[in-house]
């Protein structure tokens, strides 16, 4: 029994490994796309449409590293879980 919890902890700890470097990979990508965006579209446009889309940039850019960093924060839960599992495990053998 112990062999399949071990394998278990493991496979949650590469998950969450996983997890957060999807969150890492899309917080760098997110950003630097939005600002290639970001400079093109100022070395193009002016005026308030072109302040309006910037806002929204903004707002998009703010809401892609909150998803990142709730993916961070699944992953360290799903790291405190694994963990207290484990030595509850450990204490009922």
């Amino acid at each position: 029994m112990a062999q399949t919890i071990t394998m278990n902890y493991r496979d949650t700890l590469k998950k969450a490994q996983e997890l957060e470097e999807l969150a890492d990979e899309m917080d760098r990508k997110c950003a630097a796309r939005i600002d290639r965006l970001r400079d093109g579209m100022r070395s193009n446009w002016t005026g308030d449409a072109a302040a309006f889309y910037c806002k929204k940039l903004d707002q998009l850019e703010g809401k892609a590293r909150n998803r990142a960093r709730e993916m961070r924060a699944a992953a360290s839960a799903l790291r405190i879980a694994a963990e207290r599992y484990r030595i509850l495990e450990m204490i009922h053998l």
